[in-house]
């Protein structure tokens, strides 16, 4: 495997997604790439569930694949990977070329989608209560692309006095990103606080 890989595939999604278009024939696999983008839109596109797919003698392994597929095409929008890319890992995971195909012609269709729906989960109406919440910053350097990366993992206890660990990684960029929305952050609550 490659070093320059952005993320790794489990051997287990390898096997069920090399189940496409063969132990699972074409039509099914079709359909199934169908479901796995409707899955991941929920409310996206209008696009009808098949349940006919799972009427066969490899009903299971038409579950497990389209969990497969689900999971390349989220990890490949959480890295904001280009076609290109994706295409480079799947093709150093020895996939078959048609579902490779298959699973870059989605990704390429839907990618912006994809990375906006994961955007959208980070948003203020998901962001857990905590409270006496402890902070910790480790510092990594990626040894191929010599990017430095930070973790930052927040302990704190929620609502129920549950010890809470929330764990964040991100460049040097999106930390100083991270900084300014919380010096915005700061100085709205000061203004606030001057109203009263």
């Amino acid at each position: 495997m490659d070093e320059s890989t952005t993320f790794k595939i489990s051997d287990s999604v390898i096997k069920d997604l090399n189940l496409l278009n063969g132990t699972i024939n074409e039509e099914i696999t079709r359909k199934l790439f169908i479901n796995s983008i409707k899955q991941i839109f929920v409310n996206g596109p209008a696009l009808p569930i098949r349940s006919d797919i799972y009427d066969n003698e490899v009903k299971i392994e038409v579950e497990k694949a389209k969990f497969g597929v689900c999971c390349i095409l989220l990890r490949a929008a959480q890295n904001s990977l280009d076609v290109l890319k994706l295409k480079d890992i799947l093709n150093e995971y020895q996939i078959n070329p048609k579902t490779i195909h298959q699973i870059v012609e989605s990704y390429k269709k839907f990618r912006e989608e994809f990375i906006n729906r994961l955007s959208n989960y980070n948003t203020t109406t998901n962001i857990p209560f905590l409270v006496d919440v402890d902070y910790e910053i480790q510092q990594c350097t990626v040894s191929n692309t010599k990017e430095v990366l930070y973790q930052l993992i927040f302990k704190g206890y929620d609502n129920s006095r549950e010890t809470v660990i929330k764990k964040i990684v991100c460049n040097s960029e999106e930390l100083q990103l991270l900084i300014s929305r919380l010096k915005d952050i700061e100085r709205h609550c000061e203004r606030i606080s001057k109203i009263d």
